[in-house]
């Protein structure tokens, strides 16, 4: 599969990230990604997806834009136990579902997504309550 990000795609500047203010939860993922590619935080995310994956859902529009796209490619490239698969899947969706704007951007991604999640040792249950998330996903994307 090709890569959804750029080997040489630059890291989002800092003025794109704003001002955290009080919010300490954003102001932990702005030390932990900013001025780092996603090459760069494939390590963090290797170590814990999951709470990398809070940090994602928190991030402002264009950073959320960039980075999102090196934790699609994380799944794809870092091949999880094939086990682990769905719950990163179940990881990402979560963060990412209410931003609707970067799904419309990325139309095949929803289906490659779901190809990988076919073709993953998923257990069954929680197989096809992935794949109603990503058709309900598609559906809103389409709507909008």
């Amino acid at each position: 599969m090709t890569r959804l990000t750029g080997a040489n795609a630059s890291a989002p500047a800092a003025e794109l990230w704003g001002d955290p203010g009080d919010d300490w939860d954003l102001r932990d993922a702005m030390e932990l990604f900013l001025g780092k590619t996603n090459d760069d935080v494939t390590p963090l995310l290797a170590h814990n997806y999951t709470i990398r994956a809070l940090d994602l859902a928190l991030m402002p529009d264009p950073v959320f834009n960039y980075y999102c796209l090196g934790f699609a490619d994380f799944l794809f490239r870092e091949q999880p136990h094939q086990d682990d698969f769905g719950f990163l899947l179940g990881c990402f969706l979560c963060a990412t579902e209410e931003r609707l704007e970067f799904w419309r951007t990325q139309p095949t991604l929803l289906q490659q997504l779901a190809d990988k999640l076919a073709a993953s040792e998923t257990i069954e249950e929680i197989k096809e309550e992935l794949t109603e998330e990503l058709n309900h996903l598609r559906q809103k994307v389409q709507g909008l």
